[in-house]
């Protein structure tokens, strides 16, 4: 997919809490929920907002991690 190589290319670029949010929402809708689950995090380390936090709790919801998404979900 095409946004997915530009995602990608944009972390490697300007990596920023947001260049990997939205590459995660892109992994998120292909189904690669680990995938998806690493850029949150990654795009965590480069500031605190709360769009990464609310999309690992949708990702824990798909996951069934109750524990995990009660964290994030604390955490937004």
């Amino acid at each position: 997919m095409l946004a997915k190589k530009h995602g990608e290319r944009s972390v490697e670029l300007f990596p920023t809490i947001t260049s990997y949010t939205n590459l995660g929402v892109i992994y998120l809708r292909e189904g690669e929920y680990k995938k998806a689950k690493e850029s949150y995090m990654n795009g965590l380390r480069y500031g605190d907002d709360q769009v990464p936090y609310d999309n690992l709790a949708q990702l824990a919801l798909i996951y069934g991690d109750r524990k995990e998404n009660i964290t994030f979900l604390r955490s937004a």
